[in-house]
C-alpha cells in the first residue's frame, strides 16, 4: 500500500513537471507568421526594425542638408572675403601710385598690371598719365607690355586711341594684340563698330595683328560683319595668323560673302598668305578646296595661292586636278597657272 502511494506521488510530480516547462515553453516561443506574411517579408515581420532604419535614413537625409546648407553659407562667405580682399588689394596698389618714393610708385604699377582688371589697369594708365618723374613713368609704361586679362582690353583700347603719347599708345595697341584670349577680340570687335570712322585706325591694327589662334571663329564671322573695317580687319587678321585653319576660313568667306569687293580682299590675303607660306599645310588646304568644287571663285583663289607656292607638292597638286577637272574653263585656268608658276620657280 505504501509503495503504491509513492509511485502515484512520482507520477503527479512528473506530470505537474511537464505542465510547467510546457507554460515555459510557450511563453518564451516568437509569435506566430501567418502564409500572407510569410509570403511578403520572407521571414518573421519586425515592424519595430523597419520603423528604426525609416528614422535612421531621415536622420542622415537632415544630416546632409544642414551640411549641405553649411558648404552654400561658407562659399558665399569665401566669395564675399575674395571680393573684399581684391578691392582692398587694388586700393593698396593705388595708394601706392601716390607714394614720394619713385619705387614705391613702380611697385604699385606691377601689381596693377599683374592684377589685370579693367579698374587696376585704368588706374595704372591715369597715374602713367600724371606722373612727372620721366623714369618712373618709363617703367610704368613697361608694366604694361605684360598685361594678358582680356578683362584690360577696354580701358587698353581707351588708351590707343589717344595718339598724344605715341609711345603709350603702341604699347597699349600692341598689348591687345598680344592677349591670347578670343575674348580680348570680341572686345575689339563691339568697340571698333562703335568708333568714328576717323579714329578706328588704332583698333583696326590691335584686330588685323591678333595673335590669338583661338579666335578664328570669331574672326571668320567678323568677316561678314555690316562694318566694311572690321569685315577687313577680320579677313587681315586671319591672313596674319596664316595657318591652314585661318586659310580654310579666308576660303569660306569667298564662298558666302556677296560682296565682290570682300571676295577680293580675301582673295588678296589668300595670296600674300601663299607667299609668305608659315604652314606647310596650306597646300593640303588649298588642294582639298579643289577637290570638293566650292565654287568658281573659291577654286580659282586656290589655284592662284597653289601657284604662288614654292613648295614642289604645290605644283604637283595642280597638275593632278587639271587631269581630273571636267570643267573646260577651269582646266584652262589651271593650264595658266601652272605656266606662271614655270615661269616663276621654273619648275
Amino acid at each position: 500500500m505504501r509503495t503504491r502511494t509513492i509511485i502515484v506521488l512520482v507520477a503527479a510530480g512528473c506530470v505537474a513537471l511537464m505542465a510547467l516547462l510546457l507554460i515555459l515553453y510557450w511563453r518564451g516561443a516568437p509569435p506566430a507568421v501567418n502564409q500572407k506574411q510569410q509570403d511578403i517579408y520572407g521571414s518573421a515581420p519586425h515592424p519595430k526594425r523597419r520603423s528604426s532604419a525609416i528614422d535612421t535614413e531621415k536622420i542622415i537625409a537632415d544630416s546632409r542638408s544642414t551640411e549641405i546648407a553649411h558648404e552654400q553659407r561658407m562659399s558665399t562667405k569665401m566669395t564675399v572675403d575674395q571680393a573684399s580682399r581684391s578691392a582692398a588689394s587694388l586700393e593698396s596698389a593705388v595708394r601706392l601710385l601716390s607714394s614720394r618714393e619713385g619705387d614705391v610708385r613702380e611697385a604699385g604699377g606691377v601689381i596693377l598690371a599683374a592684377t589685370g582688371t579693367e579698374d587696376a589697369v585704368r588706374a595704372l594708365l591715369d597715374a602713367i598719365n600724371r606722373e612727372s618723374d620721366s623714369g618712373v613713368r618709363d617703367n610704368l609704361v613697361e608694366c604694361i607690355r605684360g598685361i594678358t586679362n582680356a578683362a584690360a582690353a577696354p580701358a587698353l583700347a581707351r588708351q590707343a586711341m589717344d595718339v598724344s603719347d605715341l609711345n603709350l599708345h603702341r604699347i597699349c595697341r600692341n598689348a591687345l594684340s598680344e592677349m591670347s584670349d578670343p575674348a580680348a577680340v570680341t572686345t575689339l570687335l563691339h568697340l571698333l563698330e562703335q568708333t568714328p570712322p576717323e579714329s578706328v585706325e588704332p583698333l583696326a591694327y590691335a584686330l588685323s595683328h591678333t595673335q590669338s589662334q583661338e579666335a578664328l571663329p570669331i574672326l571668320s564671322e567678323g568677316a561678314s560683319s555690316k562694318t566694311e573695317v572690321v569685315a577687313r580687319s577680320c579677313i587681315e587678321a586671319m591672313r596674319n595668323l596664316g595657318t591652314a585653319e585661318a586659310c580654310t576660313a579666308l576660303l569660306k568667306v569667298i564662298v558666302r560673302e556677296e560682296s565682290d569687293s570682300r571676295r577680293q580682299y580675301a582673295t588678296i590675303a589668300l595670296n600674300e598668305m601663299a607667299l609668305e607660306c608659315k604652314d606647310a599645310r596650306l597646300v593640303d588646304a588649298f588642294s582639298e578646296v579643289l577637290k570638293s568644287e566650292a565654287g568658281t571663285q573659291a577654286m580659282k583663289a586656290a589655284v592662284d595661292g597653289l601657284a604662288l607656292m614654292a613648295a614642289p607638292s604645290a605644283g604637283t597638286a595642280l597638275m593632278i586636278e587639271r587631269e581630273n577637272v571636267q570643267d573646260a574653263e577651269m582646266r584652262s585656268y589651271i593650264a595658266q597657272a601652272l605656266s606662271r608658276r614655270q615661269n616663276r620657280f621654273g619648275k
